[in-house]
């Protein structure tokens, strides 16, 4: 790698961390209530062990404080592992598959998930969350299961397996 094309993505890597930082930052000021962007600094500043104590909290209220640490940090902090949770399994699934099509759309297990949901929506059962897993999982596990029927197992086959459940899913989960 040559001088001019490390800087160029040391650059662009760069960029990409500011972008993503300003988005978190900007996730935590936003909102129906708003909160000055230096409240949040400080909020944020202050619950840093060392630095901490040498931050003044005058003039930031409780309902302040209260919807930062309590609803949009711990939102903001779900998305992001969440987001980097998708990222991860979207790689692992083209590493596995040899396929850079493959995600956990073309695979149903977005449909399971969105299945399940609607399910426990449907008949009220809590929390949806568990059961858009199940579905999820059980998505995955039927894939698997039909495409093991066919010996020896391919990857194209799991992936049309996937592609078939995840239609039969979306169909039953729209009402």
């Amino acid at each position: 790698m040559n001088l001019k094309s490390y800087q160029h993505t040391k650059l662009k890597y760069t960029l990409l961390v500011m972008f993503f930082v300003g988005m978190f930052l900007l996730s935590l000021f936003v909102g129906a209530e708003k909160i000055p962007f230096n409240n949040v600094i400080r909020l944020l500043g202050s619950r840093i062990p060392i630095i901490g104590a040498h931050i003044s909290l005058e003039n930031i209220t409780a309902t302040e404080e209260t919807i930062l640490l309590v609803l949009r940090l711990p939102r903001a902090i779900g998305a992001l592992l969440i987001g980097m949770s998708l990222a991860g399994s979207g790689v692992i699934y083209q590493a596995v598959l040899e396929n850079p099509m493959a995600d956990p759309y073309i695979l149903g297990v977005s449909a399971g998930a969105a299945f399940g949901a609607s399910l426990s929506i449907t008949l009220e059962l809590s929390p949806t969350a568990l059961y858009a897993f199940l579905g999820a999982a059980g998505a995955m596990l039927i894939v698997t299961q039909l495409s093991a029927r066919i010996v020896p197992v391919r990857k194209n086959t799991l992936l049309l397996t996937g592609v078939a459940l995840s239609f039969l899913l979306q169909e039953r989960s729209c009402p």
